[in-house]
């Protein structure tokens, strides 16, 4: 197959013009690092097609990205798959869809799963549940006939600015854990159901590991932890599992 064209997207090219506009995200820059650059895009491409094991894309942001997550991913996958990550601190998937050479990527590697995450205050308002919506099922048909695997980010403790509305206009403010938990569940299994994508527990994982005490975050009361990357891995990893078997 050809694999990853180079040149700049257009808005127009994906048909996300009034959607990008309506989200309040049509002028947002594209987030690159660690993952979206050109080159690193074409690399792992390369490597993807090379292989003859089975093919697992990861695209996110800094979930996927802190505290070991993907490396403890990659070490529970069985030896015959080659998992690759694409993704970048801060990026939305609708933001990452505009760039020409992930969707190469995307599209010309025949992947055997495809894991797609969302940024954390997506589920929070309605516009960027619009633009998160189409962004899955443009990724989805782009892999086809690859399975799509949705990995929900998990909410953040109680006390950061989330819980506190200050992420600005238009943007519900959730009670506690639980409530932003059913807010990002009821999001991602309306966008599975739209996709076909399959949608990984992690949401009721983390609220009983958080409500048994477990310590799942880094100071910021955001970010996961070592263990707090290691059981959503460990979550992420048997949904993965079961669409490629």
């Amino acid at each position: 197959r050809t694999i990853l064209t180079l040149g700049a997207a257009s808005v127009a090219t994906v048909g996300v013009g009034g959607l990008l506009y309506r989200s309040g995200r049509f002028s947002d820059p594209v987030r690159r690092r660690p993952d979206l650059t050109d080159r690193h895009l074409i690399k792992i491409g390369s490597q993807a097609i090379d292989t003859d094991r089975r093919r697992v894309l990861v695209i996110g942001n800094s979930a996927t990205i802190v505290s070991g997550f993907f490396e403890q991913l990659h070490a529970k996958a069985d030896e015959d798959v080659y998992m690759a990550r694409a993704s970048a601190t801060g990026a939305r998937l609708v933001q990452s869809l505009r760039l020409s050479n992930l969707r190469a990527l995307v599209r010309d590697v025949p992947w055997d799963a495809v894991v797609l995450q969302d940024f954390s205050s997506t589920p929070l308002h309605a516009a960027d549940r619009l633009a998160s919506r189409f962004a899955i099922k443009h990724f989805t048909r782009l892999a086809a006939p690859a399975p799509i695997v949705l990995f929900p980010h998990w909410p953040s403790e109680a006390g950061p600015r989330v819980y506190r509305a200050a992420l600005g206009t238009g943007y519900a403010v959730p009670d506690d854990p639980d409530d932003y938990a059913n807010r990002a569940e009821a999001h991602y299994l309306r966008c599975a159901q739209s996709s076909g994508g399959v949608l990984a527990p992690i949401l009721p994982v983390w609220i009983t590991a958080l409500n048994r005490g477990d310590s799942l975050y880094q100071k910021d009361r955001h970010h996961a932890s070592a263990a707090g990357a290691a059981l959503a891995a460990a979550t992420l990893w048997p949904t993965i599992r079961n669409v490629l078997s």
